[in-house]
């Protein structure tokens, strides 16, 4: 190839990008600034991203985190004490989902089954219990619920206090006082004055892996005598004990036996003691 024809074929493709130029054909580069501010937009969205994923996990691994206790003893009632001093009855295959400790503005629990609450009043932290279809919020008071694994079923009878019970898919709430009952019914909330049935709880109690000193208060509290104990590190270590209707003195000596510890009762107070 000649020297000419080169020269006449790079003014050939030069003419032909002036045309496509002038003709507004070739595409147009973006300024500097604009791929500039193009960047900082995707890295904004990219953060916002990351956060999200990052809160959902997190969420996820608190609800993951979750403490849990399942009666699985037809003839019992498996008792546990919260971390706030609530107080917890688990019928028949009922199961409790809790967090270890109770932190921020709420205390919140999961109930499967039949239960019992004994709520520690806490005005300024409401305790919220979810089930299937509803959620009841307690500031302090005891009342018995009962669902099973239908999402649909579910019954509250408050033995003393107030409660307020929200049906999940209309928002449709409902205050329930002491001596009355709500059911669910075809989705919607019922009052009525007549209570659930209730089962014995308090007679064949079942405790595992729980602290002497909240064994001690589930019995003070059912039985109105007073215990002390001298010293407060025996109180946090655990003991797995049952009940089977027994009296306050059958309760105080198997505990004493199966701890090895000392036990006197003066003037209708129980006092326990290291031997």
């Amino acid at each position: 190839m000649s020297k000419t024809n080169l020269i006449n074929t790079d003014k050939a493709w030069e003419n032909l990008y002036e045309r496509l130029k002038d003709e507004q054909l070739l595409p147009e580069r973006q300024p500097a600034s604009h791929l500039m501010n193009f960047r900082k937009i995707a890295a904004v969205v990219l953060l916002c991203l990351l956060s999200g994923v990052a809160v959902y996990l997190l969420t996820n691994n608190r609800q993951e985190n979750l403490l849990s206790k399942t009666n699985n003893d037809a003839r019992s009632t498996l008792v546990t004490t919260l971390q706030d001093g609530s107080v917890v009855y688990l019928n028949s295959k009922t199961s409790l989902y809790y967090p270890e400790s109770f932190t921020g503005k709420e205390r919140r629990v999961r109930i499967e089954g039949d239960a019992l609450f004994d709520i520690s009043k806490e005005p300024q932290r409401p305790f919220y219990i979810e089930t299937g279809p509803v959620v009841v919020k307690v500031l302090g008071t005891t009342f018995r619920i009962r669902t099973s694994g239908n999402e649909s079923s579910f019954q509250l009878s408050v033995d003393q206090g107030t409660v307020e019970v929200t049906e999940k898919n209309s928002g449709n709430a409902l205050r329930v006082q002491t001596g009355e009952m709500v059911s669910l019914e075809s989705g919607t909330l019922k009052r009525s004055a007549a209570g659930l049935s209730q089962p014995d709880f308090t007679g064949r109690m079942r405790f595992k892996d729980e602290r002497l000193d909240n064994i001690l208060k589930v019995i003070n509290h059912v039985s109105g005598i007073p215990i002390s104990i001298s010293d407060k590190a025996l109180g946090d270590e655990t003991l797995t004990v049952t009940f089977n209707n027994d009296s306050v003195d059958h309760m105080i000596d198997l505990i004493c036996v199966a701890m090895n510890l000392k036990c006197t009762k003066k003037e209708n107070i129980i006092s326990i003691d290291r031997p």
